[in-house]
């Protein structure tokens, strides 16, 4: 894993966290960097700003969000020359594993 993960972790947590980065590197990475942005903004430190019903949402459909005119999935739409993210089909157990993932990122923007 990677070094910035403290040698004493859970190693529950641990898998998890694997499990997040191997979802993350697959259908996250080519559109998100953790501190810079990419195609979309950037991750880090994403469940201190946003919700996490919130985030959950988006990431299982972002559009959807935008349609029903959700002030934040609209503004970042724009912000992000309306570049669509596509809908995903993960579990919320998968989303937890993403979400830990980035969570344990040592860098906030």
């Amino acid at each position: 894993m990677e070094s910035y993960l403290a040698a004493d972790i859970d190693p529950v947590l641990l898998l998890e966290v694997e499990g997040g980065k191997r979802l993350f590197d697959t259908n996250c990475s080519p559109c998100h960097d953790m501190t810079s942005v990419v195609v979309g903004p950037p991750l880090a430190g994403i469940i201190e700003r946003r919700d996490s019903a919130w985030v959950y949402s988006f990431i299982k459909n972002s559009q959807k969000m935008v349609e029903a005119g959700d002030s934040t999935a609209v503004q970042l739409y724009n912000e992000f020359s309306k570049m669509q993210m596509p809908a995903f089909d993960f579990t919320d157990e998968q989303i937890d594993s993403i979400v830990s993932y980035i969570s344990l990122y040592p860098n906030r923007p």
